[in-house]
């Protein structure tokens, strides 16, 4: 599901309603993955993968590990293991 919904995440952020409960959707809506970061084709059809793409593609993959990371130890932190 979080796949998925990380697949349209750039849909869902354009077509939130506006008000209270749209703001609230959209801080759903930050939290999931945008997999559109590492879509390469549309810069392979250009000029080849620019650095700075590269870079950011790179940044923002560790941070959406550390993210994970962290609500892993976050969800087994009372957890002992034998």
């Amino acid at each position: 599901g979080v796949f998925l919904l990380g697949l349209i995440s750039d849909y869902l952020a354009g077509h939130l309603p506006a008000g209270r409960a749209g703001a609230a959707l959209g801080v759903l809506v930050d939290l999931l993955p945008n997999w559109q970061h590492f879509w390469l084709v549309d810069a392979l059809n250009r000029d080849g993968i620019p650095l700075p793409y590269l870079l950011h593609a790179a940044a923002y993959a560790g941070f959406c590990l550390a993210g994970l990371l962290a609500a892993g130890i976050f969800a087994f932190h009372r957890m002992e293991v034998r």
